[in-house]
């Protein structure tokens, strides 16, 4: 199911221009010509099947115990994503969004509201490269990998000025190319390949183009453009005090009065992060916690915050 009409172009490189659809070849070859771009059009994909209510209420707790992800923190995570993508198209290495990140593109065409991650895909041969393309970097970058994910493909993670923290980081599934296999949570290569590109809130970034909605249907039920599972990594899917999921109206609803805003960025992963230096203040904690001094942002402004910081190393 794709939100949009892919259209066909030619690009020179990898990037975030046009290039035509896969031709013959393993899937890193024909990476070049893998990538075709979304159309134009940002409206809403049709949910169909999807019955509005006479009369859509919010409950007074829609969400439980999750909350809507608070506006500097979903600047924060589409920062991560538009580094991401600069970092990987720039070198020329394939990587696709999966899971929740996938379905925000095509659900919300940006994060579902109350998610507070970024999950992607590459290939487990493009470990090494990607550790190259990280130290090249003029953002400080690092990747690190671990175990496997469920047993079913090597996990890594890309963490930004060496953070070695959850809301500095983006998950990377690592999988196997012989060609890739349809597993019980990951696509298979007949539901990534082509790559496409898709809007996703200011920015466009990398996801499957071919069988999305078989992928979608499979791993997360066939109602997922229909229904909101609430979930995320502090409140996890059927724990107390939190909904199952509720239905996509009703979820909009409840979204918009809790006052959500949309994340933005700007042109460049790099004036976006001095955007984020002046707002909210989230950031520059974080970085100054890890990093003192060394933080390439200015100290937080927030004075409670910095008096928090001082005592904290004054006991160590």
């Amino acid at each position: 199911m794709d939100a949009s009409r892919p259209l066909e172009g030619r690009a020179e490189s990898v990037s975030h221009a046009n290039v035509e659809t896969a031709g013959s070849g393993s899937n890193k070859d024909s990476f070049e010509t893998a990538i075709v771009e979304s159309s134009d059009s940002k409206d809403p994909m049709p949910m169909s099947g999807c019955s509005k209510p006479d009369r859509p209420t919010a409950a007074s707790r829609p969400f439980g115990d999750c909350q809507i992800l608070q506006r500097h923190r979903a600047d924060i995570l589409l920062w991560l994503l538009q580094a991401t993508d600069e970092l990987l198209t720039g070198a020329g290495i394939p990587y696709w969004i999966c899971g929740g990140t996938l379905i925000g593109a095509l659900r919300h065409q940006g994060f579902i509201p109350h998610d507070d991650d970024v999950d992607i895909e590459c290939f487990e041969t493009d470990t090494a490269a990607i550790a190259e393309a990280c130290r090249l970097s003029a953002m400080p970058v690092a990747f690190h990998t671990e175990g496997s994910y469920k047993g079913c493909c090597r996990m890594g993670h890309l963490f930004f000025y060496n953070i070695v923290s959850k809301e500095l980081s983006v998950d990377v599934f690592l999988r196997r190319e012989q060609p890739l296999c349809a597993l019980d949570e990951f696509p298979g290569h007949a539901e990534v390949f082509p790559l496409r590109r898709y809007p996703f809130h200011s920015i466009a970034v990398c996801g499957p183009g071919g069988c999305v909605g078989d992928y979608l249907a499979r791993c997360y039920g066939p109602h997922w453009s229909e229904s909101v599972r609430i979930w995320s990594h502090s409140c996890p899917e059927g724990s107390e005090g939190s909904p199952a999921e509720l239905p996509i109206e009703e979820y909009r609803e409840a979204v918009a009065q809790s006052g959500y805003q949309s994340p933005t960025v700007r042109r460049t992963a790099a004036e976006s992060l001095k955007h984020l230096s002046r707002e909210g203040g989230e950031l520059e904690l974080l970085l100054w916690e890890v990093l003192g001094w060394a933080s390439p942002l200015p100290p937080p402004q927030n004075s409670e915050s910095l008096q928090s910081l001082w005592e904290s190393e004054e006991e160590d």
